[in-house]
């Protein structure tokens, strides 16, 4: 299966690559568990049931990345995604990153990025509405992608890099709104992340953001969402640990703590909680989970599936 080149392609192949090695009984038991969550209507659901972008998007990405997202399941969410109409930006990033899982090439560039751009800030940034009063650095990163997955640049990067500077704080991380005095794992994942595609990541701001999520990293592996934050989460720690890797400054010490957080948030029956005092799962954790595992892998770790 080809996937188009992009960062979300190069997310699929590295999870891909990273769990070619486990058991056959691992992959089996987690292909499983995200094929339960397949709608009638050929998308993916979350707990709640009814199908719907966003985890359909992680589905395909977890089942691509197990090598169980054969021809006739590909093309049975390939029509659920050609009737599917984006409203916002998460729902167009988990569009094209669901095309891509099912080896198409992205389609309607216009049409998706048109979308994205009634989004865009006075800041320079992305906003979670389109009335906005300033941008969000979690949904200017999904916007940055979206272009990324078309080959684009998106309008005005100058402006979106100086956007996400302004969203830096002395701890050396990233906020996600302009009022936070102090900066959070995903928003500092999210901000390291566009600054890498737009060329603008210089040393003066990599070192400093990727010594503060590694000072971010909680006893137990895992990572919270920000420091005032009691309990660490699959969600956190994976976009930690693929920012770091993104970086260079993903290390064997941090990364074996973060998979022993991992493996306790796996469900015998297959697939990942949001962390271990959560007894569900669905097709967004168990992504997480497995990109942990195949980060692990990657760097010569063995785990027990």
């Amino acid at each position: 299966m080809t996937v188009p080149r992009s960062y979300f392609r190069m997310l699929a192949l590295s999870m891909r690559a990273g769990l070619e090695c486990v058991s056959q009984a691992f992959r089996s038991r987690h292909a499983g568990s995200v094929m339960s969550f397949l709608a009638p209507d050929g998308g993916f659901s979350g707990r709640r049931g009814g199908a719907d972008l966003y985890y359909t998007g992680f589905a395909t990405r977890a089942l691509f990345a197990l090598d169980r997202l054969d021809p006739p399941t590909a093309a049975t969410v390939a029509s659920y995604l050609n009737c599917q109409v984006p409203t916002n930006i998460i729902d167009a990033a988990s569009l094209v990153a669901a095309r891509i899982h099912c080896g198409n090439e992205p389609a309607n560039a216009e049409k998706i990025l048109s979308v994205v751009e009634r989004f865009r800030t006075a800041d320079g940034g992305y906003g979670k509405t389109p009335d906005a009063g300033s941008g969000s650095t979690y949904h200017s990163l999904l916007a940055l992608l979206c272009y990324d997955a078309f080959g684009r640049q998106t309008a005005a990067p100058d402006r979106l890099i100086r956007f996400v500077e302004s969203r830096r704080r002395t701890d050396g991380g990233f906020c996600e709104v302009a009022s936070s005095e102090h900066s959070g794992t995903n928003a500092t994942a999210a901000g390291l992340c566009v600054m890498v595609l737009l060329h603008a990541a210089d040393p003066s701001l990599v070192e400093p953001a990727a010594d503060h999520l590694c000072g971010l990293q909680h006893y137990s592996g895992g990572w919270p969402a920000a420091r005032n934050v009691l309990l660490p989460d699959l969600l956190s720690t994976y976009t930690a640990l693929a920012t770091l890797e993104l970086v260079g400054r993903l290390n064997r010490d941090v990364l074996d703590k973060a998979l022993a957080f991992a493996l306790t948030c796996e469900r015998e029956g297959g697939g990942f909680g949001a962390g271990p005092w959560d007894r569900g799962v669905d097709a967004e954790y168990t992504c997480y989970g497995l990109g942990i595992v195949a980060l692990a892998r990657l760097n010569g770790l063995a785990i027990e599936s």
